[in-house]
């Protein structure tokens, strides 16, 4: 299992200052950010992970069930915090990621780009040998 993190708030900060002078809170847009996405790929193949693919969040007593599109799972949309992120597949062993923070700038929540790489389930094979 690994998991590569990447906050998008410089890029965002500079797409955004390169698109207009005005800055601050006054000049926010109504946009809707996800603080955390998330793409999981299989760890040995790299290729995306989709079958009953479910994801969640937790801070405390908050629990968010994350969106889910092809192989991309999204949340915390607007919400600040230090998450623990919970990762199901179908025929992946389950991934469980604590500390994951989120901030805010002026506007939005800085979004967490996150990659997961999940471990498939290795079945044990047990063979039986018929005594004769």
């Amino acid at each position: 299992m690994r998991v590569f993190l990447r906050s998008t708030s410089a890029v965002a900060l500079l797409a955004t200052l390169g698109a207009c002078d005005l800055t601050g809170p006054d000049n926010c847009t109504t946009q809707a950010v996800a603080g955390v996405r998330v793409e999981v790929v299989n760890a040995q193949t790299g290729t995306p992970v989709t079958q009953g693919l479910e994801g969640s969040l937790r801070e405390g007593d908050y629990q968010e069930v994350l969106e889910s599109f092809d192989n991309v799972l999204t949340g915390a949309w607007e919400r600040a915090g230090r998450y623990t992120l919970r990762i199901t597949a179908g025929g992946f062993e389950p991934l469980e990621v604590p500390g994951l923070r989120v901030s805010r700038n002026d506007c939005h929540v800085n979004t967490l780009a996150i990659r997961a790489e999940l471990d498939p389930v290795v079945a044990a094979l047990h063979l039986r040998v018929a005594a004769r």
